[in-house]
């Protein structure tokens, strides 16, 4: 039987190397709650053009789908709002507060997931949309929402994921 790759052991977030188009410093993105974590790709699309009498498209333009990776954190603090949804952080008094940004704050981070297996994939390059989340329910908690959406590398000849069998 083959490799099977399962669950999340851990997920790392980092900067992107501006010379070398992979990940930096990357950090443990803390506590991520229970059966959120997903990766996934859609279907791409096919165009086809036809010339007047042939049946047969004459070319095809095939185009890949959006690849997303998400969760959703246990920590919000403020600082960690910052760190994923943007905005500013102020100290009243002896508490950290955290401001909502008025506008889409552009984020860009590179991410590590490794899975229970010890399978590592590698994000180099990732467009950021991140919310708050709160049933104020005394079962609910308060998330953040992550939304990673894969972009082309910033350097030419690095891939988008690469995904390492386990050691």
């Amino acid at each position: 039987m083959g490799k099977v790759s399962y669950g999340v052991a851990s997920i790392k977030a980092g900067g992107i190397d501006a010379v070398t188009g992979l990940p930096t410093a990357l950090t443990s993105v803390g506590d991520v709650y229970k059966d959120t974590a997903t990766m996934n790709e859609t279907d791409g699309t096919e165009t086809n053009h036809f010339a007047e009498m042939k049946t047969d498209p004459v070319i095809t333009i095939t185009e890949p789908g959006e690849e997303t990776v998400e969760f959703s954190l246990m920590d919000t603090s403020a600082d960690n709002l910052l760190a994923w949804i943007g905005g500013t952080v102020t100290t009243v008094g002896v508490d950290d507060t955290w401001n909502k940004p008025r506008d889409i704050e552009n984020i860009e981070k590179s991410l590590e997931i490794t899975t229970e297996d010890g399978t590592v994939i590698t994000v180099n390059r990732a467009k950021i949309m991140a919310k708050r989340e709160h049933e104020p329910t005394r079962k609910g908690v308060m998330l953040i929402v992550v939304k990673a959406r894969i972009l082309t590398p910033l350097i030419d000849g690095v891939p988008p994921v690469t995904v390492a069998d386990p050691v």
